[in-house]
């Protein structure tokens, strides 16, 4: 399970960084929700190989803290490698 907490006073309402619930893996529509990531604003969801997420592209800051919940060492593992996968990544290419 992962939940999102949003902390970003404003937005801009071109949809850039908006979170999606996409209805599939290609893209980023078609989308059943849209949630703002502004101040209050909170999004918990289960994690499956089928629940598909994202936002669109953006350049700047957004402010949000994640947690997840993991139920066993192997989903703990899994999660560990993405995100330092993530992490070297975004250390070549930038935020």
């Amino acid at each position: 399970m992962t939940v999102l907490f949003y902390l970003n006073d404003e937005w801009g309402d071109n949809g850039a960084g908006r979170l999606r619930v996409l209805r599939g893996p290609n893209g980023f529509e078609p989308y059943d929700c849209e949630v703002p990531p502004t101040m209050g604003w909170m999004f918990a969801f289960l994690r499956s190989e089928e629940s598909w997420h994202g936002h669109p592209p953006f350049a700047g800051e957004r402010k949000v803290v994640q947690t997840a919940w993991v139920r066993d060492e192997g989903e703990l593992q899994r999660k560990k490698k993405r995100n330092a996968t993530a992490q070297f990544f975004k250390g070549i290419f930038g935020r």
